[in-house]
């Protein structure tokens, strides 16, 4: 289940995932399974045309969960790419951005405690875009 309108409830609980405060402002998309938190995506530093992403999951991340990230991203704020950072210690995070973004740069010192590894997602790349894009396709044609 998507959880929207709990900003700081998900901000909180990925601050707490990743050890690094997210400071405001921001917005934020939780998933809730079971009746926890499960995953959660915050978005900051927007500025028309770029949005941070600072992301936990307890889990590996499900389609659908992305499907809605690039929704927000690319058709809700009209961005042109988007940014993510990982720690470079948290080896799944960054194995999953490597498969699916593009590597930027090495951030060093930038958490309390390591150096932060920074991708970014194209609009034009995004592969979840198009899976989108082909659903409006298929309601147009249904209509």
């Amino acid at each position: 289940m998507i959880l929207l309108g709990m900003d700081e409830v998900v901000a909180r609980w990925v601050s707490q995932r990743i050890g690094a405060e997210i400071h405001p402002p921001f917005t934020a998309i939780g998933f809730v399974n079971d009746g926890k938190l499960t995953a959660g995506f915050v978005f900051s530093d927007y500025n028309g045309s770029n949005v941070e992403v600072t992301a936990a999951t307890t889990r590996y991340v499900k389609k659908g969960e992305l499907l809605a990230v690039c929704r927000y991203v690319f058709i809700q704020l009209g961005c042109r790419r988007v940014t993510f950072r990982a720690k470079a210690s948290n080896y799944r995070s960054t194995a999953f951005l490597q498969r699916r973004m593009t590597y930027e740069a090495t951030l060093p010192h930038y958490y309390p405690d390591d150096h932060a590894e920074q991708y970014r997602l194209l609009r034009e790349d995004c592969p979840w875009l198009k899976d989108l894009t082909d659903e409006i396709s298929e309601a147009s044609s249904a209509a």
